[in-house]
């Protein structure tokens, strides 16, 4: 009986011991945090500082970004052809200045193509070499009293000037051979925006979306549907119009390049805040959603697809698309997210305007003139 009463005993201070480690295991326990876990913090896009800055903006035009093949164009008090990672000049031409191998003069502009960079001359165009500045070739434009002529696009297979009154009007148009300077066609009509795939996509005196094919000049199409109709950019084989289609608010439609077939209409509305594209494969825009909050609108061009990408902040234009990431501009930065939406940089130091390769071109419009500064991406 004894024995049994002291088995209870023991049993009985086993269980006390028991309870006081568990009490023990449980009070040493750190006591659980209420704060929801921070999110994380954007991964960093740049590599430090700017590489280079220097006083002029990217010198751009419809389908030429003003930087390729290494090289970045910037237009301040004439233009200058710089070493895109260094910075380092290769040329720089002055206003009025006369340019090297010829007797013409540099006047204004400059589009960076693959044979050269396009300028403006006192008596027409003309094509420097990227190596040195000296003239590849240049042909003569002749503008009438009280005309003005404009180089407007080109690639590296067209180039297409304007010669028009210059308080507005439809103006004559010359498409000029890239590689010779040998003029390929004249044609009035059409006030060119761009060129996209085989055609030069504008718009005709009575604000209608046309376009003509690029070899001839002839017609290729018109877009019907619109009035006050614009060409807000193209990216390879499709262009974007903006404007009133009869409703209540004006619209924005993507259509093919070669043909004027309707492709999409995006659901966001041009006042909202500017597009942007890619060399071919996407083309973003700012859209309001019904809560009022903005998203980022995109079409791919390949698949033929309309998306939306919400991110941590709400893009009321679109800056840049490249490497598959959006650059925006919300109410207090730049910024940019993946494809995904997935941010990566929160406060951009500048307006992002061109990418090329590992390379982002930001514009800093603080002061007067502007600046251009690059940076080198994570890739």
């Amino acid at each position: 009986m004894a024995g049994t009463s002291w088995n209870r005993v023991a049993l009985g201070a086993l269980a006390v011991l028991a309870a006081l480690a568990v009490l023990l295991v449980v009070t040493d326990d750190p006591a659980p945090d209420p704060r929801p876990p921070a999110p994380p913090e954007p991964p960093r896009l740049l590599f430090g500082g700017a590489l280079w800055t220097m006083p002029g903006g990217l010198s751009q035009t419809p389908g030429s970004p003003g930087v390729r093949d290494g090289l970045a164009l910037v237009s301040q008090d004439g233009v200058t052809l710089v070493e895109l990672a260094t910075g380092m000049p290769r040329w720089h031409v002055l206003a009025g200045e006369r340019l090297a191998g010829s007797a013409d003069t540099y006047s204004s502009g400059g589009t960076l193509l693959g044979s050269g960079v396009l300028v403006r001359t006192r008596s027409g165009i003309a094509v420097l070499s990227r190596a040195d500045g000296t003239v590849r070739w240049r042909a003569p434009v002749h503008a009438g009293a009280g005309e003005r002529y404009v180089p407007v696009a080109a690639d590296d297979r067209v180039v297409l000037v304007t010669i028009g009154p210059v308080r507005g009007g439809a103006p004559r148009v010359i498409a000029f051979d890239t590689a010779t300077g040998r003029q390929r066609w004249l044609r009035a009509g059409l006030t060119p925006y761009s060129i996209a795939g085989p055609v030069v996509v504008g718009v005709t005196p009575p604000g209608t979306v046309a376009a003509w094919h690029l070899a001839d000049g002839t017609p290729a199409w018109t877009l019907a549907g619109f009035t006050a109709a614009r060409v807000a950019l193209t990216a390879g084989g499709a262009v974007l119009v903006e404007g009133d289609a009869g409703g209540a608010r004006p619209v924005r439609r993507v259509v093919a390049a070669a043909t004027g077939e309707v492709l999409a209409d995006l659901g966001g509305d041009p006042r909202t805040g500017p597009c942007a594209a890619d060399t071919g494969t996407l083309i973003a825009c700012p859209r309001a959603r019904g809560s009022g909050d903005l998203v980022f609108e995109t079409y791919d061009v390949g698949a033929g697809r309309v998306g939306t990408v919400a991110s941590h902040q709400q893009p009321r234009a679109v800056c840049l698309v490249a490497r598959d990431r959006l650059f925006g501009a919300s109410e207090r930065s730049y910024f940019a997210v993946t494809g995904r939406g997935r941010p990566v940089a929160d406060h951009l130091p500048g307006r992002p305007v061109a990418v090329s390769g590992d390379y982002l071109v930001l514009r800093g419009d603080g002061g007067d003139p502007p600046l251009t500064s690059v940076y080198r991406m994570r890739k």
